[in-house]
């Protein structure tokens, strides 16, 4: 997890930055990589005014390749946790987010096998008012590939719409957005202000303090990343924030 605040009320040009916590990266021979932060973990400011930004509990990541149990199959697993989120003074609270992703793939394949094996987010809250959040991974699990899922979407013409596919600006970059949020609702009524954006799952308006994007699929030819919640923050408060981020790809030495 990691963030950035630029402005706060009348003071722009800002930089207050929140570290990203709790990273992992495998180097090029595999193996394991784990990171943990087991300590509470605020970042407050005092002017204009006291507010804490950010603020967690605890985080955890880890990234690993199994041992080879297949000869010529390459398997990646990696996971991210964030405990007790905090953001703006209690504004917006988070439980458990969880995010697991995991690749296949063999010398003979032109491109790697990924799919999302978890994404949790509990015990969300806005204003102090619970937000419930539906995942669906079955379209992509059942759709390991680039190609694959494009397959899936032109056999049936809907799912499209329902997982926000779209296409990088410049096609030659190989690389489409998408979300697998279900659906998101209220149970106990929502905080003035907020609504979704045209419709579609993602993102969740929220007038005042911005617009939050909740299980982001970046996928490319070559790898994809999952992202279980990003904040892009509007005024009065302007900057972004992101937890449970993971992303694999698949290839071996030439």
């Amino acid at each position: 997890m990691a963030g950035r605040i630029v402005r706060v009320d009348p003071l722009r040009n800002l930089d207050h930055i929140l570290p990203t916590q709790a990273t992992s990266s495998l180097p090029v021979i595999g193996g394991r990589s784990e990171c943990v932060v087991n300590e509470p973990f605020d970042l407050r400011i005092e002017q204009p005014r006291p507010l804490l930004l950010f603020g967690i509990k605890s985080a955890r990541t880890f990234a690993e390749t199994p041992i080879q149990r297949k000869p010529g199959v390459w398997i990646t697993n990696v996971h991210s946790e964030v405990h007790g989120l905090r953001l703006l003074d209690g504004a917006i609270t988070v439980e458990d987010i969880v995010a697991d992703i995991r690749s296949e793939h063999t010398l003979d394949e032109d491109c790697p096998r990924i799919t999302p094996i978890k994404c949790e987010i509990l015990g969300m809250k806005l204003a102090g008012m619970p937000l419930e959040i539906g995942i669906d991974l079955d379209p992509f699990q059942a759709a390991p590939t680039k190609s694959s899922i494009e397959d899936h979407m032109r056999k049936d013409p809907g799912l499209k719409g329902r997982i926000g596919w779209r296409h990088a600006r410049r096609r030659a970059k190989a690389v489409a957005e998408c979300h697998i949020i279900a659906r998101w609702f209220f149970p106990k009524g929502r905080p003035d202000g907020v609504d979704s954006d045209s419709g579609t799952q993602n993102p969740i308006i929220w007038k005042g303090i911005g617009r939050i994007f909740v299980g982001e699929f970046l996928i490319g030819n070559l790898s994809r990343r999952l992202t279980a919640l990003r904040i892009a923050l509007g005024c009065p408060i302007e900057g972004e924030f992101v937890a449970g981020e993971v992303e694999t790809d698949g290839h071996t030495f030439p």
